[in-house]
């Protein structure tokens, strides 16, 4: 069955239908925010009720607004589905008189919600949250294990059986645990999971003596109807850590010598503000992709990222594909951080005068030609490359703060980076070496602590770098290149 959209309803909220994989037709309701733009991606949040409810306790009741609307407001889209047995989901038999077997398969509706949400154009689907309410919590955890797209949970009283906590603990994902004092199988499980996740953003909320599940939110609203609701805190907290703020888009630009580039950009949530930005650069056998995490993380950071398939890769690919380039065209791939640059200087929330450029191998080796032929970069980041002698001879003649990144068990890649940092001119230059023999990118994925070392060391090197130096900003050199490595 595919995937059904009812179009007679508003813009922003969509009645939708899918299939799990055992063949159970999920209903649910799509609520995307109204002012996406057209090339823009928003994370997502699926919406899972307890056994007691439907897909109408995250909607809007009176005058109170619900977790959908909250969510959009903070440019959030969300999935609340009635999973099998319950509201328009009950087909032939109603939850209550499922077997445990058959309860237990509701994390299949789980799974086929997932990827319904992928299949969304406005949705970024590396970038989902679940939110959870008492049984569905265990639904929710055990229907996303190994699935990177979905980055965080919220459970609201969850129950959840061992396989959902080893999970949780061994994944270290983000969790957020709301419970009431006086709901004991419930205050067991969240305070045991908080205590297993070893993210830092990890949080818990215990109320006294509030209820179960959503019932907390009505109940804390009474009583302290001058502190920030529950709800309003799950928003929050689910839209800060998924990057909701940072506003996606894909661009494109020409080049000086007529490529096409294409990219995704990530501005910051903060825009009242010139933001500092980084232009990502990618391998010879990769594309922008594999820095779909690193640029919300730097995103986040208050840092504007341009995340490029340079000449030849991804969409990239007007003039060729890279395996058909001559080795003299391979070369110029420089040119287009330098276009990436040109672009970023057009915009007026962007301060050019601090730009900073990160490459991996060959994107490397474009970095840093670009870094000795413009001056509006003022930083550098190193994933894994082998400079010859006439490239770490360049490297000299370069004023400006680099940090290398290797691992220990490439050597080669590890010597020439230890003699690139002995040649850097700048005290805030350093190398990083980490264990194992992953290469570039790979080392994002292999130690999480790589990109938090990247993401910090640009935060303090770009804002180092005062405000006032936007009126030194220079164009970039006229006339044949000063080094070409």
């Amino acid at each position: 069955m595919n995937p059904v959209v009812d179009h007679s309803a508003s813009q922003s909220e969509q009645e939708v239908a899918f299939q799990s994989e055992d063949g159970w037709t999920i209903y649910g309701t799509l609520s995307i925010p109204p002012d996406i733009g057209e090339h823009e991606r928003v994370p997502a949040v699926l919406l899972l009720h307890s056994s007691g409810h439907d897909q109408e306790t995250f909607n809007k009741h009176y005058a109170i607004p619900g977790l959908s609307h909250l969510l959009s407001n903070r440019r959030t889209a969300s999935l609340r589905i009635d999973w099998r047995g319950r509201g328009k989901s009950i087909g032939a038999q109603e939850f209550h008189s499922f077997t445990q077997a058959q309860r237990a398969d509701v994390y299949l509706d789980v799974k086929a919600a997932i990827n319904f949400l992928t299949t969304q154009k406005k949705i970024d689907s590396d970038r989902i949250a679940i939110v959870a309410e008492e049984f569905s919590a265990d639904a929710a955890v055990r229907g996303s294990i190994d699935d990177a797209r979905v980055r965080l949970f919220a459970l609201i009283s969850g129950r959840l059986g061992n396989e959902a906590k080893e999970y949780i603990g061994k994944e270290s994902l983000p969790v957020f645990c709301i419970v009431s004092s006086d709901d004991k199988p419930g205050f067991k499980d969240m305070t045991e999971v908080y205590r297993l996740s070893s993210n830092p953003k990890s949080d818990i909320l215990i109320c006294r003596n509030a209820g179960i599940g959503t019932t907390i939110f009505y109940l804390w609203r009474h009583r302290y109807p001058k502190e920030k609701p529950v709800e309003e805190r799950i928003a929050d907290w689910v839209s800060r850590h998924l990057g909701a703020g940072n506003l996606v888009q894909e661009v494109s630009f020409l080049t000086e010598d007529g490529w096409t580039i294409y990219g995704d950009l990530t501005m910051p949530e903060d825009t009242s503000v010139r933001a500092p930005a980084v232009v990502l650069l990618h391998t010879a056998l990769s594309d922008r992709y594999v820095y779909h995490d690193l640029a919300q993380a730097i995103s986040s950071a208050g840092i504007a990222v341009l995340n490029l398939d340079w000449r030849g890769r991804g969409r990239s690919t007007g003039k060729g594909k890279y395996s058909e380039l001559k080795q003299e065209e391979r070369e110029r791939g420089y040119l287009d951080a330098r276009g990436g640059i040109n672009f970023l200087a057009t915009l007026p929330s962007i301060d050019s005068a601090r730009i900073a450029v990160l490459g991996t191998d060959r994107g490397a080796l474009h970095a840093v030609n670009i870094a000795l032929n413009d001056p509006r970069v003022k930083a550098l980041v190193i994933l894994t490359v082998i400079f010859t002698a006439q490239e770490k001879t360049a490297l000299t003649t370069l004023g400006i703060p680099i940090l290398y990144i290797a691992s220990k068990g490439i050597e080669d890649v590890l010597r020439d980076l230890t003699e690139a940092k002995r040649l850097s001119q700048n005290k805030g230059s350093q190398l990083v070496v980490y264990p194992g023999s992953a290469l570039g990118y790979q080392l994002l994925e292999a130690n999480r602590a790589v990109q938090s070392r990247i993401v910090g060391w640009l935060g303090n090197q770009l804002r180092c770098i005062q405000e006032t130096t936007a009126a030194m900003t220079a164009e970039p050199r006229s006339g044949s290149d000063r080094v070409r490595i």
